[in-house]
Protein backbone atom coordinates (compact mmCIF):
# COMPACT_ATOMS: atom_id res chain seq x y z
CA UNK A 1 0.00 0.00 0.00
CA UNK A 2 1.61 3.24 -1.09
CA UNK A 3 2.34 5.75 1.60
CA UNK A 4 0.39 8.99 1.57
CA UNK A 5 3.30 10.82 3.25
CA UNK A 6 5.25 13.14 0.95
CA UNK A 7 9.03 13.44 0.90
CA UNK A 8 10.20 16.74 2.38
CA UNK A 9 11.27 19.25 -0.27
CA UNK A 10 9.43 17.64 -3.18
CA UNK A 11 6.20 18.45 -4.88
CA UNK A 12 4.50 21.72 -5.91
CA UNK A 13 4.16 22.98 -2.30
CA UNK A 14 7.96 22.82 -1.88
CA UNK A 15 8.55 24.71 -5.15
CA UNK A 16 6.00 27.30 -4.14
CA UNK A 17 7.72 27.72 -0.75
CA UNK A 18 11.07 28.31 -2.47
CA UNK A 19 9.39 30.80 -4.73
CA UNK A 20 7.94 32.73 -1.75
CA UNK A 21 11.29 32.68 0.07
CA UNK A 22 13.08 33.95 -3.03
CA UNK A 23 10.56 36.73 -3.42
CA UNK A 24 11.05 37.75 0.24
CA UNK A 25 14.82 37.74 -0.21
CA UNK A 26 14.49 40.12 -3.13
CA UNK A 27 12.22 42.47 -1.18
CA UNK A 28 14.37 42.52 1.94
CA UNK A 29 17.58 42.92 -0.04
CA UNK A 30 16.07 45.76 -2.00
CA UNK A 31 15.08 47.67 1.15
CA UNK A 32 18.42 46.97 2.86
CA UNK A 33 20.44 48.16 -0.09
CA UNK A 34 18.29 51.26 -0.43
CA UNK A 35 19.20 52.25 3.13
CA UNK A 36 22.95 51.59 2.73
CA UNK A 37 24.00 53.40 -0.42
CA UNK A 38 22.84 55.35 -3.44
CA UNK A 39 25.77 54.83 -5.81
CA UNK A 40 25.08 54.85 -9.54
CA UNK A 41 25.81 51.16 -9.98
CA UNK A 42 23.60 50.17 -7.07
CA UNK A 43 20.78 52.34 -8.40
CA UNK A 44 21.01 50.27 -11.58
CA UNK A 45 20.66 47.16 -9.46
CA UNK A 46 17.55 48.65 -7.86
CA UNK A 47 15.97 48.87 -11.30
CA UNK A 48 16.92 45.27 -12.00
CA UNK A 49 15.33 44.16 -8.73
CA UNK A 50 12.20 46.11 -9.55
CA UNK A 51 11.96 44.39 -12.90
CA UNK A 52 12.56 41.06 -11.17
CA UNK A 53 9.68 41.72 -8.80
CA UNK A 54 7.43 42.37 -11.78
CA UNK A 55 8.63 39.38 -13.80
CA UNK A 56 8.68 36.94 -10.91
CA UNK A 57 4.99 36.28 -11.48
CA UNK A 58 5.50 35.10 -15.08
CA UNK A 59 9.08 33.83 -15.50
CA UNK A 60 9.89 30.13 -15.09
CA UNK A 61 11.31 29.06 -11.74
CA UNK A 62 14.97 28.23 -12.75
CA UNK A 63 15.29 31.59 -14.53
CA UNK A 64 13.94 33.43 -11.49
CA UNK A 65 16.41 31.82 -9.14
CA UNK A 66 19.34 32.31 -11.52
CA UNK A 67 18.63 36.01 -11.96
CA UNK A 68 18.01 36.51 -8.25
CA UNK A 69 21.27 34.78 -7.38
CA UNK A 70 23.28 36.87 -9.84
CA UNK A 71 21.62 40.09 -8.72
CA UNK A 72 22.33 39.37 -5.04
CA UNK A 73 25.96 38.57 -5.87
CA UNK A 74 26.29 41.89 -7.72
CA UNK A 75 24.62 43.72 -4.84
CA UNK A 76 27.08 42.21 -2.38
CA UNK A 77 30.02 43.14 -4.63
CA UNK A 78 28.85 46.76 -4.97
CA UNK A 79 28.26 47.07 -1.23
CA UNK A 80 31.78 45.77 -0.53
CA UNK A 81 33.27 48.28 -2.98
CA UNK A 82 31.23 51.11 -1.48
CA UNK A 83 32.18 50.24 2.11
CA UNK A 84 35.84 49.89 1.10
CA UNK A 85 35.69 53.34 -0.48
CA UNK A 86 34.22 54.82 2.71
CA UNK A 87 36.93 53.12 4.79
CA UNK A 88 39.66 54.53 2.54
CA UNK A 89 38.23 58.04 2.82
CA UNK A 90 38.07 57.78 6.61
CA UNK A 91 41.67 56.57 6.74
CA UNK A 92 42.77 59.43 4.48
CA UNK A 93 40.95 61.95 6.70
CA UNK A 94 42.56 60.52 9.84
CA UNK A 95 45.99 60.62 8.20
CA UNK A 96 45.46 64.25 7.19
CA UNK A 97 44.31 65.14 10.70
CA UNK A 98 47.35 63.46 12.25
CA UNK A 99 49.52 65.35 9.72
CA UNK A 100 48.84 68.67 11.43
CA UNK A 101 45.24 68.72 10.01
CA UNK A 102 46.44 70.00 6.62
CA UNK A 103 48.62 67.17 5.38
CA UNK A 104 51.32 69.75 4.58
CA UNK A 105 54.56 70.88 6.20
CA UNK A 106 54.38 74.07 8.27
CA UNK A 107 57.57 76.08 7.79
CA UNK A 108 56.55 78.60 10.44
CA UNK A 109 56.10 76.02 13.22
CA UNK A 110 58.23 77.08 16.17
CA UNK A 111 59.04 73.49 17.09
CA UNK A 112 60.63 73.08 13.64
CA UNK A 113 62.65 76.31 13.72
CA UNK A 114 60.18 79.07 12.91
CA UNK A 115 60.06 82.11 15.19
CA UNK A 116 58.68 85.64 15.49
CA UNK A 117 61.47 88.20 15.02
CA UNK A 118 59.54 91.48 15.32
CA UNK A 119 56.11 93.07 15.68
CA UNK A 120 54.58 95.51 13.23
CA UNK A 121 54.51 99.17 14.18
CA UNK A 122 51.64 99.90 16.56
CA UNK A 123 51.10 96.25 17.49
CA UNK A 124 50.67 95.70 21.23
CA UNK A 125 50.15 92.52 23.15
CA UNK A 126 46.89 92.32 25.05
CA UNK A 127 48.52 91.76 28.42
CA UNK A 128 45.40 91.70 30.58
CA UNK A 129 43.80 88.29 31.03
CA UNK A 130 40.14 88.36 30.06
CA UNK A 131 37.80 86.20 32.14
CA UNK A 132 34.07 85.62 32.44
CA UNK A 133 32.71 84.16 35.69
CA UNK A 134 36.18 82.81 36.41
CA UNK A 135 36.54 81.23 32.95
CA UNK A 136 39.53 82.42 30.92
CA UNK A 137 38.50 83.90 27.58
CA UNK A 138 41.88 85.30 26.62
CA UNK A 139 45.02 84.32 28.51
CA UNK A 140 46.79 87.63 27.89
CA UNK A 141 50.17 86.24 28.90
CA UNK A 142 51.20 84.44 25.71
CA UNK A 143 53.55 86.19 23.33
CA UNK A 144 53.33 86.19 19.52
CA UNK A 145 55.11 82.84 19.40
CA UNK A 146 51.86 81.21 20.58
CA UNK A 147 50.47 81.39 17.03
CA UNK A 148 53.32 79.13 15.87
CA UNK A 149 52.45 76.36 18.37
CA UNK A 150 50.21 73.32 17.93
CA UNK A 151 48.33 73.85 21.22
CA UNK A 152 44.77 74.95 20.41
CA UNK A 153 43.44 75.09 23.96
CA UNK A 154 40.94 77.94 24.56
CA UNK A 155 42.86 81.06 25.59
CA UNK A 156 46.20 79.72 24.36
CA UNK A 157 46.66 82.26 21.56
CA UNK A 158 48.55 85.44 20.72
CA UNK A 159 46.23 88.23 21.79
CA UNK A 160 46.79 91.71 20.36
CA UNK A 161 45.06 94.91 21.39
CA UNK A 162 42.26 96.03 19.13
CA UNK A 163 41.58 94.58 15.72
CA UNK A 164 44.82 95.35 13.89
CA UNK A 165 48.43 94.25 14.22
CA UNK A 166 50.91 91.69 13.07
CA UNK A 167 54.39 90.23 13.15
CA UNK A 168 57.35 89.18 11.02
CA UNK A 169 58.09 85.46 11.14
CA UNK A 170 61.38 83.78 10.29
CA UNK A 171 60.75 80.47 8.53
CA UNK A 172 62.63 77.20 8.77
CA UNK A 173 64.52 78.20 5.62
CA UNK A 174 63.91 79.90 2.28
CA UNK A 175 60.49 78.81 1.12
CA UNK A 176 58.56 79.30 -2.10
CA UNK A 177 55.32 80.07 -0.29
CA UNK A 178 52.25 78.67 -2.04
CA UNK A 179 49.70 78.77 0.79
CA UNK A 180 49.05 79.89 4.35
CA UNK A 181 46.63 78.43 6.89
CA UNK A 182 44.77 80.17 9.71
CA UNK A 183 43.11 78.18 12.48
CA UNK A 184 40.82 79.30 15.29
CA UNK A 185 38.94 77.46 18.03
CA UNK A 186 35.36 76.30 17.55
CA UNK A 187 32.37 78.17 18.92
CA UNK A 188 31.51 74.90 20.64
CA UNK A 189 34.51 75.09 22.96
CA UNK A 190 34.61 78.87 23.27
CA UNK A 191 33.52 79.82 26.83
CA UNK A 192 31.25 82.55 25.41
CA UNK A 193 29.93 80.45 22.52
CA UNK A 194 31.22 82.96 19.96
CA UNK A 195 34.49 83.78 18.19
CA UNK A 196 34.35 87.54 17.61
CA UNK A 197 38.05 87.79 18.51
CA UNK A 198 39.09 85.66 15.51
CA UNK A 199 40.98 87.49 12.75
CA UNK A 200 39.04 88.34 9.60
CA UNK A 201 40.86 90.32 6.87
CA UNK A 202 44.63 89.84 6.77
CA UNK A 203 47.57 90.40 4.43
CA UNK A 204 50.61 88.17 3.94
CA UNK A 205 53.96 89.49 2.69
CA UNK A 206 57.05 87.58 1.59
CA UNK A 207 60.38 89.04 2.71
CA UNK A 208 64.04 88.18 2.12
CA UNK A 209 65.13 89.87 5.36
CA UNK A 210 63.29 91.40 8.35
CA UNK A 211 63.70 94.96 7.04
CA UNK A 212 62.82 94.16 3.45
CA UNK A 213 59.83 96.03 2.02
CA UNK A 214 58.56 92.66 0.92
CA UNK A 215 56.24 91.37 -1.79
CA UNK A 216 52.52 91.26 -1.16
CA UNK A 217 51.46 87.65 -1.51
CA UNK A 218 47.77 88.28 -1.03
CA UNK A 219 44.89 89.63 1.03
CA UNK A 220 42.62 87.00 2.56
CA UNK A 221 39.53 86.66 4.75
CA UNK A 222 38.97 84.09 7.47
CA UNK A 223 35.34 82.94 7.61
CA UNK A 224 34.27 82.46 11.23
CA UNK A 225 31.32 80.35 10.05
CA UNK A 226 33.50 78.11 7.88
CA UNK A 227 35.93 75.33 8.73
CA UNK A 228 38.17 75.90 11.75
CA UNK A 229 41.26 75.25 9.62
CA UNK A 230 41.23 77.39 6.47
CA UNK A 231 44.01 77.26 3.87
CA UNK A 232 44.52 80.11 1.39
CA UNK A 233 46.45 79.33 -1.82
CA UNK A 234 49.10 81.77 -3.04
CA UNK A 235 50.54 82.21 -6.54
CA UNK A 236 54.23 82.93 -6.09
CA UNK A 237 57.54 82.03 -7.78
CA UNK A 238 59.95 83.56 -5.23
CA UNK A 239 61.69 82.08 -2.20
CA UNK A 240 61.43 83.93 1.12
CA UNK A 241 63.06 83.40 4.48
CA UNK A 242 60.60 85.69 6.26
CA UNK A 243 56.84 86.14 6.12
CA UNK A 244 54.86 89.05 7.50
CA UNK A 245 51.33 88.52 8.81
CA UNK A 246 49.28 91.71 9.02
CA UNK A 247 45.78 91.49 10.53
CA UNK A 248 43.48 94.23 9.24
CA UNK A 249 40.28 93.37 11.14
CA UNK A 250 38.63 90.79 13.35
CA UNK A 251 35.13 89.32 13.65
CA UNK A 252 33.83 92.20 15.78
CA UNK A 253 35.58 92.15 19.16
CA UNK A 254 36.47 95.79 20.05
CA UNK A 255 39.10 94.95 22.69
CA UNK A 256 41.41 92.29 21.30
CA UNK A 257 42.14 89.82 18.50
CA UNK A 258 43.25 86.25 19.14
CA UNK A 259 45.52 84.50 16.64
CA UNK A 260 45.57 80.82 17.54
CA UNK A 261 47.55 79.26 14.71
CA UNK A 262 49.24 80.55 11.58
CA UNK A 263 50.93 78.13 9.18
CA UNK A 264 53.11 78.70 6.12
CA UNK A 265 53.26 76.08 3.35
CA UNK A 266 55.33 75.74 0.20
CA UNK A 267 58.56 74.33 -1.17
CA UNK A 268 61.75 74.53 0.86
CA UNK A 269 64.80 75.59 -1.13
CA UNK A 270 67.43 72.89 -1.01
CA UNK A 271 70.31 73.70 1.32
CA UNK A 272 68.54 76.67 2.96
CA UNK A 273 67.66 75.14 6.34
CA UNK A 274 68.29 77.45 9.30
CA UNK A 275 70.09 74.97 11.55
Amino acid sequence: MPSSRRICGSGPESSWLKYVIAFCIVGVSYNLLHNITTSEKVRALFKELESLKEEIQTADYPTKMYRIENTLINMKREQDLYLRSIKNKIEEALETFSSDKTGRADYALEASGGKVVSLLHGTENFERAKTLFGITLCEGTHGPGAMLHVDMSPGNCWAIKGSQGGAVIKLLGRVRVDAVTVEHISKNISPTGEVTSAPKEFVVWGMRNPKDRGIRLGTFSYDADGHLVQTFPISNDHYFEFVQLEVLSNQGNPEYTCIYRFRVHGELERGSLNL
